[in-house]
Formats: C-alpha cells, structure tokens, sequence
C-alpha cells in the first residue's frame, strides 16, 4: 500500500504545499499502486474499501469529506432576499426586446459577490416582467411631503370645510387651468386620506401610498382600496363612457368593476377616487365674473355652471346621466378668474365662487410650499421630508378625522398686512394661524410616533436609515426638574498620596448631555455603570 504523500489511483490525489523531488517521493512509497473500479454502486464501493482499509496493518491517513446524506439546501435570510429583490427593481432591464432578460439573468447569477449569485434563474426572470408590468400599468407612489397645511389658508377654510367631512362616500374632481395645484391638491388629500385609513386599521405594516393612471384601463393592474386610493389624472373625462364615470365616481357602490382591455378594474367600496381635467369653458368664466364683479353677488346660478363645466363632460349627452354625475363627486373648477367649488347632491342651488386675492399667484399652493415643490420636481429620487412634515401630518389626521366623525373645527384665522409695526408700507403680507386641535403634549407623541414609524418602514426600503433619537418633546417645569436626577457624570479625580495621606483631585471631568430627558433609559443606566466603575478604581488607589 502506499503512503499518502503520492498520488496512488487515478481518480485520487493528496498533494502537499511543499514541491518535492521525485525520486524521494518514490522512495516513500511501497507496494504496487491500485485503481479502483467503482461502477454505477460507488456506495457499495466505498463501504467495501472501507472494509479493507480498516482491515490492513500498519499506520493509514484518511481524508474523508462527511455529508449527510440528505444534504439541506442552503436558504437565503430576510435580509438577503430583501436585497436582492430591491437590486432587481433597480438594475434589471426594463425591456426585452433583444433577449435583455435571459443575458442579464445569466450573468447577475453567476456573478461572484453578487446580490442575486446563486439565486433561481426562473426566479428572476419571473421578477423582470412582473416590474416591466408595473411600469405598463397604474403607478404606485409611496413618498409625498405635502399636508393640508400646504394649501392655501383660505381654501382649506372655505373649501375643504365643506368637502372632507364625505371623502368616503363622494369622488372629488378637479377641473380647470394648468399649474395650479389640480394635481397636487388630489395626491395631497388622498394621500392623507391613506395615512388615515391605514391608522383607523391599525396596519402598521402597510405605507401610505397612492395610485395614479392616466386611462380607466390601467387600473387593472392593482385595484383600489381603502388603504390605498387612486387619482384618474388627466385622463380625458370627456371621452369616457358614462358607465365607467357613474362606477368610478361612486364610492358608496358595493359593486365598482369596470370593464378593461382582456379583463376588469375593480374599485372596493369606501375606496378614495379623485380626477383631474383641464378643458372647461373660459368664455363662460369671463361673462360669469362680469356679472359677479358688477352685481357683487359670490355666486352662479346652477345653468350657468353646467356651461362651464360641459367641455370636460362633453360625453354627457342626456341631462339625468349629468344629475347622475353631480349627485355622486364634488367639483373644484380652477379658472383665471376664481374658483367655483359645488358639494355633491341632487339640489341646483347657487354655486360658490371665490375670486383670487390681489397680488397673490393663482395657485392652490402655499407660497412657502413653491420652493420645495420645485425641488422636487428637479430631483424626484431625493426623498427629503420638511423639517415641520411629521408636525404638518398629525395635525392634518387630527383635521381629518374631526370632519369625518363629524365634530366643530374652529376657524382658520388669516391676516393680510400691507404695512409693518411701525406704520410703514410694505408689500402685502398674509398670515395663516391654524387652529389649535391637539394639545402640545399629544402633538409631541404623535410626531415620536410618526417618527419611529417611518424611520422602520424607510429600514424595510433601505439597507441602511438614520434613526433620528432626539424627539421635541416638551420642556420639564421646575418642580418635574427637581425630580429627575442630575444626568452629569461627577467629577473623578486620579488620586495623589501626600505626606498626611491625603488625596486632591486633579483629574478633568467629562459632561454628557442628554437633549431628550423622556429617553434617557440606557443613557442613565451607561452613567451609573461608568460612575460605578470609576469610584471602585479611587477606592482600590486610595487604599
């Protein structure tokens, strides 16, 4: 038999890091070198020269690799299969016109180091197409920094007032000119009207997040709940069929399934549905603010309203399939001269109209709220929430619910200046002073709230979040700070022994201040740990 430095069958080597010359590894071996015939039995085999191995004399060095015999796959952690669905979504082709799928999926794979190396070749390329069809269909957002706050003081006192208080049962339509808040202002309120439903349900796993379309058709893809509502933006109303418009605008139907290309889009019951337009009658505007200018009368007959509101319904032929309409969506019209704003109902009352205010721009938007919206224009990716947004958001669910429960909100005080405190000319100024619906200490655990929750939910998207820890909460009174305990690490000094045995204290001190005295668990127990260890130590030197 031979030694184990050399390579003794044809199908088995035992190498050594050393090179060694020939002639002595020649030396070192003895017998006559053995091939074994394994055959298709190799289990049977290999117990059989185990057998005879263990059955020979002498010294023997075996190098067996030991497998279970049902061997366990290897599966991938949370984290891992997080990562790697998230590089798919980011990286992968977004087309497959040219074999993009199968090359990419090859190659990510076998890819060292990779995000997906090792994963199922089906399992990705069933991943492609299922993102390429998101992005064919209704899209999803997931990030939004505007609250009701954004708005204009006077509209979400006067227009908002009268409409919230039904967003469950009504659809909201916003009709009129270009780049003045139509859809921002529908995006603004159902996505707060998301956050709300998800709170009232207690889902902490679900994100506020809305869906947007531009045709009836691509609401297929993903139908709309409660949890997640939807804005049909700049979808031509006037060429929809009437059918789809009663279904989408209905909230309170049990029933919402309109017919889509090779299938349907279903609407659930409750479900927030908003739609933009643009076309409406401008000429009727300028006769309306004619008669209203002269007359002094902020209002509009209901005939006069259908007018200017019939190019975006121009598919409303017959007039009870337009009473149909108006009894189930509420109407912002934005034109040049003012805004006209209805509540849904059966009734042809007057119509409201608000004239713009002097030397202020034509937009829904508070001026504050201009910059940033330009930003994020510029820079979608950047997801970047104001510094008062968690703030905004709690007071804006508070809004919320008091209009839909149905309790008294007070007023929304607005203050136009044209001079400063000293009496001179300025230009004009306007001051919005919401009102105060939550008290300072529930504002203040609701943004912790907001907070921990959304830095959580940003941990599932991200691999990596910063976790803000200093929260606003209220400043303790005197007698509250009397109470707490003193956060700053006492003076320690290294102690130097004197001719009478004495010890001065010559040490520096180090002061830790704590910007959050409601979370101070861990920190204070750190202290006490670190306060404990350092007096041991004096005491030990001393004696």
């Amino acid at each position: 038999m031979l030694l184990p430095s050399m390579r003794i069958s044809s199908n088995t080597s035992i190498w050594t890091r050393t090179k060694s010359r020939r002639r002595m590894l020649s030396a070192c071996g003895f017998g006559n070198p053995l091939r074994f015939d394994w055959g298709n039995q190799t289990r049977v085999a290999l117990a059989g020269l185990n057998f005879m191995l263990d059955r020979l004399a002498g010294k023997q060095l075996r190098h067996w690799l030991i497998k279970p015999k049902n061997e366990k796959k290897m599966t991938l952690d949370q984290q891992a299969r997080e990562d790697g669905y998230r590089f798919i979504k980011e990286f992968g082709p977004r087309s497959n016109n040219r074999n993009q799928f199968m090359e990419w999926t090859d190659e990510q794979v076998h890819m060292p180091g990779g995000k997906i190396e090792g994963w199922s070749e089906g399992k990705v390329k069933e991943a492609l197409p299922n993102c390429l069809k998101g992005c064919q269909n209704a899209k999803a957002l997931e990030y939004w920094s505007f609250t009701l706050k954004s708005f204009v003081g006077w509209f979400l006192e006067t227009v908002f007032s009268k409409i919230l208080s039904t967003i469950r049962q009504h659809a909201i339509t916003w009709i009129g000119r270009t780049r003045s808040g139509k859809s921002l202002g529908s995006k603004t309120v159902l996505f707060c009207q998301s956050k709300f439903e998800i709170n009232a349900a207690e889902r902490d796993d679900l994100r506020p997040s809305i869906v947007t379309a531009k045709h009836l058709d691509f609401f297929k893809a993903e139908s709309l709940t409660r949890h997640k509502p939807g804005v049909f933006d700049d979808g031509m109303l006037q060429r929809i069929d009437v059918s789809f418009l009663k279904s989408f605008f209905n909230l309170s139907e049990e029933d919402t399934t309109v017919w889509a290309r090779y299938s349907s889009a279903q609407f659930d019951q409750g479900a927030g549905r908003h739609a933009c337009n643009n076309p409406y009658a401008i000429n009727v505007d300028d006769e309306i603010f004619k008669k209203i200018s002269g007359s002094k009368i902020w209002e509009i007959i209901y005939e006069d309203f259908l007018k200017l509101i019939k190019p975006s319904f121009n598919g409303l032929e017959d007039a009870a399939d337009m009473d149909a309409i108006m009894a189930r969506l509420h109407l912002i019209i934005i034109a040049n001269h003012g805004l006209y704003y209805r509540v849904a109902s059966t009734s042809q009352d007057m119509v409201p109209f608000i004239a713009w205010p002097q030397n202020q721009s034509k937009d829904l938007l508070d001026s504050s709220q201009h910059q940033f919206f330009k930003n994020y224009k510029m820079n979608p990716h950047i997801q970047v929430y104001p510094q008062s947004y968690h703030a905004d958001m709690a007071w804006s669910q508070e809004f919320l619910r008091k209009m839909i429960v149905g309790e008294s909100i007070p007023r929304t005080s607005i203050f136009i200046s044209n001079t400063n405190i000293f009496g001179e000319r300025i230009s004009r100024t306007t001051t919005t002073r919401y009102p105060e619906l939550l008290s300072p200490q529930e504002i203040f655990a609701k943004i912790k709230k907001e907070q921990v929750n959304n830095t959580f939910q940003n941990l599932r998207l991200t691999p990596r979040a910063i976790i803000n820890l200093d929260s606003p909460s209220l400043k303790k009174t005197d007698q509250e700070a009397i109470s707490l305990p003193d956060l700053k690490r006492p003076h320690a000094s290294a102690p130097s022994t004197h001719s009478k045995g004495t010890s001065s204290s010559t040490g520096s001190s180090i002061n830790i201040a704590i910007s959050n005295p409601d979370f101070i668990g861990p920190v204070l127990l750190r202290i006490i740990i670190l306060y404990n260890v350092r007096m041991n130590l004096i005491k030990q030197k001393i004696k």
